[in-house]
């Protein structure tokens, strides 16, 4: 039977008369009349597609000059250089490695997949439709839009900017829209409410490089309702983590002050992803993680839940970078295999703009790839002590067990920065402010100093800032300051309002006695700082003699926080590198059993080393991450979750 959706033209194939979703394509983009290669083209077709690689990454030969043709490898299987099907996972990171070393494959790829065919866009190109659209070259075609229904007086109230998507498994999986603005934010709330949505998928801040990319479309408190047309909208509850909030929403229409009917729903808001740039693959990874625990949920509690609604500023390359991501992983869980390039090809042919230049496609690769590698690295609290006895165990083939697998994995996986990117602190009136200069903070992640600048002094200061688990840049990690970079410090701890200095150490020889010998000549509103000090950690020991001590500090330390509004907590080691990851690793994991009663300190340490490679810097500090927050469970984690209550 035909579907309804079908389109006019001309009578269907029998294979072609199956439902088609909303999102399908019109025609069949694949079969179309090959080209007649050219003589120059004929030539090429001999040469191994390595060469041709070669020589497309060099520039000698352009892309309209090539075909590739399937080869067999040293395995005896036929590789290809752009698949034309799903790749199995166990072969996914060797595609993945031959793109790193041939990184002119992403350009191929990107290029092949966009030039498809498009379809009308005449209600999105109506003139009194223009005004609804945020970016004109982000627009919904007229087969898979999402219609809605229409208001009295009100000439093509029907239209919003968004289109009905599938994933490579289910049809009209998803809508992708663009943020409400401030004439379209009752259409969305229309939307939502007609589709039944399952959640709302945020992926960018309402405002982003001095341009408002979405108005704040929810209430701005939990105090005060906020109605959108027919549609009242409430915030029951609001979880903030480093990279994402979450937000339930309690969505209702009334009649005569009476609520007629009324829904919850989710909203999933990833706040660290900067319009035109990629966020870090792992952050990206558990954010997806939490959205699918409770979409498949709704999706298994009732099958009138509608699609997962997912937007950015414009409904274009960030929520294609989304979609990618989690239509290849559900693929994953069900066949055991990725369709990137297909996928891609697919998205293009439901909406303009789905991923929008190939930096943003390369990062689908490399986050997928890093599903793979790293795979599932959390647990429940309750499985602690079991999994530490398998963790030691050591494989009998590799010789290692897995706390060294999981470091060695994190050392492959650590962002390396060049001079250029730490050109601050190699400047000629810098170079002396830093310990040692091969540990730099790399420009884009070190805080800048403001106050206390005379002649002698510059913004810079041997700090980087490290993400927690609930808030994004809660740790400032520097190095015991040198005799001349006392000033520095301190302006570091005035300017960014740190709640507490953290000294993890027992000040080096031939240094200044005390932190606060400083006198600051000049004057400014007084702050309040906590400087809280670890004695049991000697130079020269890798580990503190007393694990208790450092928990008891940990706590101290999110006591005084809990007092007070200021910011994040200056972290002191005598190098700058050595003991304060294993502080922020471990702090992160302890925020993570409270919250979610989960431990992952594989990502802890992953996220703790982004923006500087040097911390937890060997094996001894990675396990005893590890001990410590074993040690805060069996003896801290039910008293402070009873004192909570």
């Amino acid at each position: 039977m035909s579907s309804r959706t079908g389109q006019r033209g001309p009578s269907l194939s029998t294979s072609q008369r199956k439902h088609r979703s909303r999102s399908a394509p019109r025609y069949d983009l694949e079969k179309k009349p090959k080209k007649k290669e050219s003589s120059g083209t004929s030539s090429l077709v001999s040469i191994p597609n390595s060469i041709k690689l070669t020589m497309l990454n060099s520039g000698l030969i352009s892309f309209d000059r090539v075909t590739f043709k399937p080869e067999t490898d040293e395995n005896g299987s036929v590789s290809e250089t752009i698949p034309d099907k799903p790749v199995e996972l166990k072969n996914f990171p060797k595609l993945c490695e031959q793109r790193r070393k041939f990184q002119v494959l992403y350009k191929l790829e990107f290029q092949t997949a966009t030039k498809v065919e498009t379809h009308a866009c005449r209600h999105a190109t109506k003139k009194t439709n223009l005004h609804k659209n945020q970016n004109q070259k982000v627009i919904p075609y007229d087969y898979n839009r999402v219609v809605l229904p229409t208001v009295d007086r009100e000439p093509d109230s029907d239209y919003i900017n968004a289109s009905y998507i599938d994933s490579i498994l289910k049809p009209n999986a998803y809508i992708v829209t663009q943020g409400p603005t401030e004439e379209t934010v009752v259409s969305f709330w229309r939307m939502i409410w007609q589709e039944r949505a399952a959640a709302i998928v945020m992926l960018t801040k309402t405002f982003d490089f001095i341009k408002v990319m979405c108005v704040q479309y929810w209430p701005a408190s939990k105090e005060k309702d906020e109605t959108y047309g027919d549609i009242s909208v409430g915030i029951v509850q609001e979880e903030e983590l480093a990279n994402f909030h979450i937000r339930t929403f309690r969505l209702y229409k009334t009649d005569k002050n009476v609520v007629i009917e009324e829904r919850f729903l989710l909203q999933f808001h990833y706040t660290q992803w900067h319009s035109h740039t990629c966020p870090f693959g792992n952050a990206l990874l558990e954010f997806r993680r939490r959205v699918r625990a409770v979409v498949g949920r709704r999706l298994a509690a009732s099958t009138a839940t509608g699609p997962m609604v997912v937007h950015c500023n414009d409904g274009g390359g960030r929520s294609g970078v989304y979609l990618a991501v989690d239509a290849n992983l559900e693929l994953a869980e069900e066949e055991d295999c990725f369709d990137v390039f297909g996928f891609l090809k697919k998205l293009r042919q439901s909406r303009k703009g789905l991923i929008e230049n190939e930096e943003q496609y390369k990062f689908v690769y490399d986050t997928l790839e890093e599903h793979v590698v790293c795979g599932v690295s959390w647990f429940p609290v309750s499985e602690l002590s079991q999994r530490l006895k398998q963790k030691s165990q050591r494989d009998p083939a590799t010789k290692l067990n897995e706390y060294q697998k999981e470091y060695q994995q994190i050392c492959k996986q650590t962002p390396r920065f060049t001079i250029g990117d730490c050109a601050g602190g190699h400047r000629g009136d810098n170079r002396e402010k830093n310990r040692d200069v091969l540990v730099v903070p790399p420009d884009n992640f070190r805080p800048y100093l403001t106050s206390f600048q005379g002649n002698s002094f510059t913004d810079y200061i041997n700090a980087v800032f490290v993400d927690g688990y609930t808030k994004p840049r809660e740790y400032i990690v520097t190095e015991w300051p040198l005799i001349r970079t006392q000033g520095e410090f301190w302006s570091l701890v005035y300017d960014y309002e740190c709640a507490a200095v953290v000294v993890l150490c027992v000040p080096p020889k031939n240094s200044i006695v005390s932190l606060t010998e400083l006198m600051a000549g000049v004057k400014a509103p007084p702050k309040t700082v906590q400087l809280f000090q670890l004695t049991c950690w000697p130079m020269g020991h890798k580990v503190p003699s007393s694990t208790n001590s450092l928990v008891e500090l940990m706590n101290m330390v999110e006591r005084w926080r809990q007092r007070t509004d200021y910011g994040p907590v200056c972290v002191v080691s005598p190098d700058g590198r050595s003991r304060a990851g294993v502080y922020c690793a471990a702090n992160a994991c302890i925020e993570q059993v409270i919250q979610h009663g989960e431990v992952d300190v594989f990502q802890a340490v992953k996220t703790v080393r982004r923006h500087r490679p040097q911390l937890v810097e060997n094996m001894t500090e990675y396990k005893y991450c590890y001990d410590l927050v074993l040690h805060y469970v069996l003896h801290y984690l039910n008293k402070d979750m009873n004192e909570k209550k």
